[in-house]
């Protein structure tokens, strides 16, 4: 699994839905979280190594979630906070994002879960959805920030 850097067009295309979470979703998520892990990465979205499925890994604080089809359902408050990127490495931008969110998504056994999640796991999940549908961080704003790639751990 290679991870798919900027400008790569893959990174702009929207991800399929995901009709099932079967053995092969589930393999996949697996893989995912490993390599989020690896690259020390808060979260991972399959387009990010290649794979146009909407699913999504996340990990703060021990806290972790592995979703297919994730969508955002209500958001409230605002946060602003100067996000990276495993795709766009050494690159920083500040955003606004709702600092609560409503989560509505499919987890590993395949059942439909809805979850409020706050502070920066809501942060990375909303920015992995993004990466879902094309979105980048480099469309919410300029590069603030700049740093060597070897010290990116967002």
């Amino acid at each position: 699994m290679d991870l798919v850097l900027h400008p790569n067009p893959i990174l702009r295309t929207h991800a399929v839905s995901v009709d099932r979470v079967g053995k092969r979703e589930r393999r996949l998520l697996k893989q995912l979280l490993k390599h989020m892990r690896r690259w020390k990465g808060l979260g991972l979205a399959a387009p990010q190594v290649g794979c146009l499925e909407r699913l999504i890994v996340a990990e703060v604080d021990g806290n972790g979630l592995q979703w297919a089809n994730p969508t955002a359902l209500d958001g409230n408050g605002t946060d602003y906070m100067e996000e990276g990127c495993l795709s766009l490495p050494g690159n920083f931008v500040g955003i606004h994002r709702a600092s609560r969110v409503w989560i509505r998504a499919l987890d590993v056994e395949g059942r439909t879960v809805e979850r409020k999640l706050e502070g920066l796991l809501a942060r990375v999940v909303q920015h992995e959805i993004d990466h879902l549908n094309g979105v980048l961080i480099i469309d919410h704003g300029p590069v603030v920030r700049r740093q060597a790639p070897e010290q990116v751990n967002a």
